[in-house]
């Protein structure tokens, strides 16, 4: 058996790739929604300048979102990784 399907079979059977699983299937619908309605707004959005920042309202609603989703990401990898048994 080779080192890389060696490596495979263990990832496999370790029972934190179901729990990713779950946890990629659970964020990607909001995630991929919430980015379509931007793109599909974005002309409209980018026309609308935020004054004190000088930013497009686009950019200022994408960043706030992709920090947001990174932190639920990390959440819910932590709470994956404290359910797993040792």
């Amino acid at each position: 058996m080779t080192r890389k399907r060696r490596f495979t079979a263990v990832i496999a059977h370790h029972s934190l790739i179901p729990t990713l699983r779950v946890i990629v299937v659970a964020l990607l619908p909001p995630w991929l929604g919430y980015f379509f309605a931007v793109t599909l707004f974005a002309k409209n959005l980018s026309a609308i300048s935020v004054p004190p920042l000088d930013v497009p309202l686009s950019t200022l609603m994408v960043v706030p979102a992709s920090a947001v989703a990174f932190v639920v990401s990390v959440v819910l990898l932590g709470k994956a990784l404290a359910h797993t048994p040792r």
